[in-house]
């Protein structure tokens, strides 16, 4: 009988140590790598996969209020804040648990899980923010100033211009006409002195013309146009 016991103890004792020495142990998990091809936003929030960033809520304008949003499978790069303004009591960004608000945005840390949280409260909202895992291009250099445009040379001045030639002189005043006689008559116009001829050829008595001195008259009929050929 004292055999049999021992011999069922050591049975129980082999298979005791080969049931502890073979357990199934889980494989580790396996370590957690991300592109930002697999980068995907859970929310509002804004992922430009061109830039390898991400931004608030409507960004560049302010983002509202109630609004969450999770981005998850981030790769493993340095998040930097390009631009970051939230309302500082209750607006936060989190990642690894940090809580980022106000104008203290990211710098250079690296999402250990790859997850990165927003969420904003129902009062207040900001400006917003925009965060990168990526170096960011440099903007371009400012292009060089163009030179002043030179002076236009001096015009040479214009040439005097002549005086215009003096008007002639006028023709000095007639004298004033001597008093006329009974039967003498005046003519300011030529028109006058042929009615005052024609009036005295008409009633048979002769006509006699005075010039005064530096005046000048010329009488005659209107030339009749020459006989055709």
């Amino acid at each position: 009988r004292r055999d049999k016991l021992c011999t069922a103890a050591a049975s129980f004792a082999t298979v005791m140590s080969v049931w502890v020495a073979s357990p199934s142990t889980p494989p580790p998990p396996p370590a957690f790598t991300a592109t930002m091809s697999e980068a995907q936003v859970d929310g509002p929030c804004v992922l430009d996969r061109a830039s390898f960033c991400v931004m608030s809520p409507h960004w560049p304008l302010s983002y509202g209020n109630g609004e969450v949003c999770t981005i998850y499978n981030v790769e493993l790069s340095p998040v930097f804040a390009i631009a970051f303004e939230t309302e500082a009591c209750c607006d936060v960004l989190t990642i690894n648990g940090e809580h980022y608000r106000g104008r203290n945005g990211p710098a250079g840390v690296v999402a250990a899980d790859g997850t990165l949280q927003w969420l904003s409260d129902g009062t207040t909202g900001g400006p917003g923010w925009k965060v990168c895992w990526r170096p960011q291009p440099s903007p371009p250099p400012p292009s060089p100033t163009s030179p002043p445009p030179s002076p236009a040379p001096p015009q040479p001045p214009a040439p005097p211009t002549s005086p215009p030639p003096p008007s002639p002189p006028s023709p000095p005043p007639l004298p004033p006409l001597p008093p006329l006689g009974p039967n003498e008559a005046s003519a300011a116009t030529e028109n006058e002195l042929r009615n005052l001829i024609r009036k005295a050829v008409s009633e048979g008595r002769e006509a006699h013309i005075f010039v005064a001195p530096g005046a000048h008259i010329m009488l005659g009929s209107t030339p009749s146009p020459p006989p055709s050929p």
